[in-house]
């Protein structure tokens, strides 16, 4: 609504002269999907560290981990995420958000911010803003670019309805933001009986 009345002012602006045409340009979310990336995967089960080559168990405790590059050469505010767990399995998420230090008065290198919580709202977590991406001139190697990034990450217990009840079953959950997604799954050992048993 706030960027409707923006841009409404904007258009009333350049109707009687006061702006020139370019100011019509309004920050637009959807506009800077192009510039962020996201990958998903699993980092740890029970606590430890892990990767998916074994299958996981009924009540094992799978830690996901997505992370989105922000590309662009300004940060990206309200940045919309959704997850196939959003949706009933988990209520709240843990963020924080990485900048790359350009000034040569400090150390060169990615930089944290402390952890936050975010609570699952509709299906979705809107992070309030991605660092931009820093461009660092090697002189003899050239330009390197170190996208911002933020790293969301939340714990899922396997359930028995994620198991099947006589062969192993992949659970697949996919993350997205915009018109990116990347999707991650999980072996998940049969039970060895209904999945409607208590």
């Amino acid at each position: 609504m706030k960027r409707r009345i923006i841009a409404a002012l904007m258009a009333l602006c350049l109707c009687i002269g006061l702006l020139p045409a370019t100011a019509l340009a309004v920050d637009d979310p959807t506009d800077r999907s192009d510039s962020l990336e996201i990958t998903k995967e699993t980092t740890r089960r029970n606590g430890l560290s892990w990767s998916n080559v074994v299958a996981a168990e009924v009540g094992d405790e799978i830690t996901y981990e997505i992370t989105i590059e922000n590309h662009a050469n300004e940060a990206a505010t309200d940045v919309v995420v959704s997850d196939s767990f959003f949706n009933g399995k988990v209520a709240s998420v843990q963020y924080k958000t990485e900048y790359y230090e350009t000034d040569a008065g400090d150390i060169l290198g990615y930089h944290s911010s402390e952890s936050q919580t975010l609570q699952v709202e509709n299906g979705q977590i809107t992070i309030p803003s991605i660092p931009k991406n820093e461009e660092v001139d090697y002189w003899i190697f050239g330009v390197e670019n170190y996208p911002g990034r933020c790293i969301i990450t939340y714990t899922y217990t396997l359930q028995r309805g994620d198991a099947a009840p006589y062969d192993n079953q992949e659970l697949v959950n996919t993350a997205s933001v915009g018109s990116k997604s990347d999707s991650v799954s999980v072996t998940v050992q049969a039970t060895g009986g209904s999945t409607n048993d208590s």
